[in-house]
């Protein structure tokens, strides 16, 4: 599985027997520091009833399953590319770029074919560009990274260090119940392209005080959507977003940079929980015309957004905003601001949520309940619920975990 494997011996001891056989398919990294190997190329594939196995193994504790963010002894290593390698399973490294280098630390490299490979149980570290510390591109496509904590990246004044970068139109992606935080740059971008399949699921997505000024967004979408088999951002948790740092833009939590006029679309955002964020969703920051269209926001919880709750503001079209709770933007501020051509505001449950900009040519908005909100999108409404006092609402408190890996907490 390892190329150049006489150099890397010191890193691998097989759980089996021998790891000099590339007829191993599983390989163990015990306990160490191991950056001064460098970059580990993967290029030989495993098959999908028979995969490849690369993992932590402590002799000493066989048993163990503890992640390695909290681990007291580590398997480090430096860097990793995928270079053609398909159904290979990475699980508890921890990944660690020791110098202040701006590099992709694990990397799927561009038209290497590399496919259905999962990266598990991770701990991702230092590094960071403008591709990413975990970075998947062209026709690496079906691959995972999931129960991993990627984090801190490196900062460099001027420049994006994003956490994690989707790019050149790979396919089928999933990127699932991670946490993803302290990011000079974006947590996640998505860059232009065509996306069909991808997943962000049930994610952390955050950045500690220290970061948020180097910071730039949750989720960046520059251009990037699907055609079809739509690209789904659903119960994740967004919290503490908003740095204007690495190359500037909005302070969005999810946001579109769409500068290049490429149309996308097709994108479901459902489930997600954001708190404490300035902006927490918005297509505000593209400088262009860029085309928004085909967006469906179901279902989310946006509690204390300062700037606005719901900002598409940069010819959005076909936007569905449906089954939303929205409670406590600040004074002075819009529940939703902006309004697209050709837009359904439904049955969304608005508390103390200030002002909203009318609604335009297309527009549909009705069975809304507003609570303590003066700010409507069609007023009246004809089924539309208006009460000027929040406790009229009779809302319940919502408890949920979050930094589930790394300190589990609940908000």
């Amino acid at each position: 599985i390892l190329p150049n494997l006489s150099s890397a011996m010191a890193l691998i001891s097989a759980c089996s027997s021998s790891a000099s056989s590339l007829s191993k398919r599983i390989f163990c990294v015990t306990p160490g520091d191991y950056t001064a190997v460098g970059k580990i190329r993967l290029t030989t594939s495993g098959t999908a009833t028979a995969k490849r196995y690369i993992r932590y193994f402590d002799p000493a504790n066989p048993s163990s399953t503890v992640h390695p963010v909290r681990q007291t002894k580590r398997a480090t290593v430096r860097q990793l590319a995928f270079e053609g390698a398909d159904h290979v399973v990475i699980d508890r490294l921890h990944f660690r770029e020791p110098d202040q280098t701006r590099v992709t630390v694990v990397h799927f490299k561009p038209d290497t074919g590399s496919t259905d490979s999962i990266l598990q149980n991770l701990l991702v570290e230092g590094g960071g560009v403008g591709s990413g510390q975990v970075g998947f591109s062209a026709t690496n496509d079906r691959n995972v990274l999931q129960f991993s904590v990627v984090r801190n990246t490196i900062v460099s004044p001027g420049s994006d260090n994003h956490c994690v970068h989707l790019s050149q139109s790979v396919r089928g992606t999933r990127v699932v119940a991670n946490e993803i935080y302290n990011c000079a740059g974006d947590n996640l971008q998505l860059a232009p392209g065509v996306y069909d399949g991808t997943i962000i699921a049930d994610n952390d997505m955050y950045n500690e005080t220290a970061y948020v000024s180097v910071s730039e967004n949750g989720i960046d979408i520059k251009g990037g959507g699907s055609k079809g088999n739509i690209v789904r951002i659903e119960g994740n948790r967004f919290f503490n977003l908003g740095g204007m740092g690495g190359t500037g833009g909005s302070p969005g939590a999810i946001d579109f940079s769409n500068n290049d006029q490429i149309v996308v679309g097709y994108i479901s955002f459902r489930g997600n929980i954001l708190f404490d964020n300035i902006l927490p969703w918005t297509t505000n920051s593209s400088t262009e015309a860029g085309l928004f269209q085909h967006l469906s926001i179901v279902g989310n919880v946006i509690y204390k957004a300062t700037v606005a709750a719901i900002q598409p503001v940069k010819k959005p079209t076909n936007i569905e905003i449906y089954y939303n709770t929205i409670i406590d933007v600040a004074q002075g501020a819009k529940w939703l601001h902006g309004i697209p051509m050709s837009q359904d505001v439904m049955c969304n449950v608005i508390i103390n949520g200030g002002g909203a900009d009318s609604g335009a040519s297309g527009t549909t908005a009705d069975y809304n309940a507003y609570y303590s909100t003066p700010g409507r999108v069609m007023d009246p409404g004809t089924h539309d619920v208006v009460v000027s006092n929040a406790n009229d609402s009779k809302n319940a408190s919502y408890t949920f975990t979050y930094k589930r890996l790394t300190n589990p907490s609940s908000y």
